[in-house]
């Protein structure tokens, strides 16, 4: 049962007063350090991980490669590991402002949820300082927030940067106020926990603020199709890599940007071309998949990362000659999506080349013979070899859904059974923590979004291969831990911003990770297509909404003729067709970038497209 209550303070000023901040503070005295403290977007069990102090790109070190290491983030805002801590966050900090505890002892539940802006009388964005001491837990919500202890900028060593916040002026009669919804509930699991969070955090009228979906047309805004379309027309305009044929992951602007195996692009927005395509996009589709198999694939099985089309590079971005160093996320998904193009193939009735199911099989042996060797997959691999060099995270969450496909594809049965027992280690090792991490290659192993959706794509594949209701049941449980990432309302841009001109509407944004604090157009680099099955198969709408939201949310950023997108001091604009990975609501890179971006295509583009593959998920 859950329990609510609601406060409201208001505040009238008899007369001007300067440095002004109005605040409501509650204390939870039975608070402990391993009770779980839950910010969406931005701090998951308090953020109390192993710190590297490193600046932007971090990476693991040849002394940290272990086995099964800790969860290492850089210096973001975090719970120390003893002695007193503060974290301060903007409103914006966050896909939503609220605050979620676990008390895992004694099996209680508490909620905050606040305003991003008070509709009264606003002095400025609103905050929340959570103070950790001796005495419990202090949860202090300001109008306007002032982070005293500091702030966090993007690529600083330190989280401590020199805080830029102001307090408000009141002028004589002016107002304030602050709300705040409180709830009380018992949870005897992390996944009630996150069930209740779910339903608090995505409910039809949030005190966020206001809560639109775009629908085609409205505002200029294209369908999934129509926006399928322009990137199509601008993949095959700015992708297209004619010597070496191949869809780069971007313009060619660098290394980055030509061809990387999967995370950001690569394979994923091959299949989906393929899969709703003209003809000429299917067959460069097909070409990008012939110059993954031939020149990406290593002996193993497993894939490298990087080529400029024609040298290989690791995914070690001080090492990148080391190109045995590898993501594990990025062989995942050439394993995934390379079946997804064959079992399309075969339904087609076209005949692939031979190499492409030769290399499908000894990708899906490989990570057979990774799990029964280690009984893990690892975040980072020596691709050469098949040696785990960091073990633990999420990084292969999608392995179990592209081994699936193998068992399909090949109809061999012994795919499915490691499948199965991929998902039940991960369900003990990831799961059950909280805590999914480690998908993109730059954050170290810090809890991100695209690990969790990962995780619930290949537990509903799971489910609805099996017919087995534990899956349902995990698949539920890695849900409520991805929408935790979804923002649930419109945050209010500033005056003057490139999205506030515009009109944009933050409902259905996807935020990236605990450290790169921004919300994204769309999953990394996904359809979204599981939260609906998920929907059917419970008969609960609520994660059709959510998905729905999110596919409303991405044409929005699209750079379109009659709307572009300019960056951020408006000297450039982006052809039609580009999106940037940018939805700023927070400060990290500065208050100047909320609400723009900059002028450059990205990997959200492929999200935009396999919504376009994967649209009769939703709706058969």
């Amino acid at each position: 049962m859950v329990r609510g209550e609601r406060y409201e303070a208001i505040f009238a000023a008899e007369k001007t007063l300067e440095d002004v901040s109005l605040c409501l503070s509650f204390q939870d005295p039975e608070w402990k350090r391993e009770d779980y403290l839950l910010i969406p977007a931005a701090v998951y069990d308090g953020n109390r991980f192993k710190i590297k102090k490193q600046n932007y790109p971090p990476m693991f070190d040849h002394s940290e490669y272990e086995l099964d290491p800790p969860v290492t983030v850089t210096d973001i805002p975090h719970f120390e590991q003893e002695g007193e801590s503060v974290i301060s966050l903007r409103a914006g900090d966050s896909s939503l402002p609220a605050v979620f505890l676990y008390h895992r002892t004694s099996g209680k539940g508490l909620a905050f949820l606040y305003e991003c802006r008070s509709r009264h009388g606003a002095l400025g964005e609103n905050g929340v300082v959570l103070r950790e001491s001796e005495e419990g837990l202090s949860i202090t919500i300001m109008d306007p927030i002032v982070r005293n202890d500091g702030m966090y900028r993007f690529g600083a060593i330190s989280s401590k940067v020199p805080c830029e916040d102001k307090a408000g002026v009141l002028q004589k009669g002016d107002r304030a106020s602050l709300i705040v919804e409180q709830y009380a509930f018992s949870c005897d699991s992390l996944d009630v926990f996150f069930q209740i969070v779910l339903r608090l955090s995505h409910k039809e009228d949030p005190l966020a603020g206001t809560r639109t979906r775009r629908e085609p047309g409205e505002n200029g805004t294209p369908s999934i199709n129509g926006g399928f379309r322009l990137v199509e027309q601008k993949y095959n305009q700015y992708n297209w890599k004619k010597d070496g044929a191949f869809y780069q992951t971007g313009e060619g602007q660098n290394i980055f940007s030509i061809w990387q195996t999967g995370w950001v692009g690569g394979i994923n927005a091959a299949y989906a071309l393929y899969r709703s395509g003209n003809p000429v996009s299917r067959g460069r589709a097909k070409a990008t998949m012939d110059f993954m198999f031939r020149h990406m694939q290593a002996p193993t099985g497993f894939f490298y990362g990087i080529s400029d089309g024609s040298n290989i590079y690791g995914d070690d971005f001080y090492d990148q000659d080391n190109k045995a160093f590898a993501m594990v996320r990025k062989s995942a998904d050439a394993l995934y999506f390379s079946l997804r193009i064959l079992l399309r193939m075969r339904l087609r009735r076209e005949i692939p080349d031979p190499l492409w199911v030769q290399g499908a099989r000894k990708a899906a042996d490989a990570f057979v013979t990774l799990f029964q060797t280690y009984r893990q997959l690892g975040q980072f691999i020596d691709v050469d070899t098949g040696r785990i060099l960091v073990g633990g995270s999420a990084a292969g969450a999608l392995v179990p859904a592209g081994l699936l496909l193998a068992a399909e594809y090949f109809k061999e049965d012994h795919y499915r059974q490691a499948a199965e027992e991929i998902g039940e280690m991960f369900d003990r090792k990831v799961l059950q923590t909280g805590v999914i991490g480690g998908g993109p290659g730059e954050i170290l192993s810090a809890p991100d979004s695209e690990s969790a959706y990962a995780l619930l794509e290949s537990y509903m594949m799971l489910y609805e291969k099996t017919g087995q209701e534990t899956w349902l049941k995990r698949a539920r449980f890695a849900a409520a831990i991805y929408t935790t990432w979804c923002m649930p309302y419109d945050y209010p841009f500033p005056e003057g911003s490139m999205f506030q001109e515009a009109g944009m509407v933050t409902t259905g944004a996807v935020w990236a990770n605990v450290q790169n604090k921004h919300g994204a157009p769309g999953p990394c680099t996904f359809s979204g297509s599981a939260m609906a099955r998920l929907s059917r198969a419970l008969n609960d709408p609520i994660y059709l909404r959510i998905s729905e939201d999110t596919r409303s949310n991405i044409p929005q950023y699209l750079s379109r003729a009659n709307r572009p997108l300019w960056n951020y001091d408006r000297s450039k604009a982006s052809p039609p067709g580009f999106m940037c990975e940018r939805v700023s609501t927070c400060d990290w890179e500065g208050f100047d970038k909320i609400g723009g971006v900059y002028e450059t295509g990205c990997w959200c583009e492929a999200s935009l497209l396999l919504m376009k593959a994967d649209e009769e998920d939703w709706y058969s």
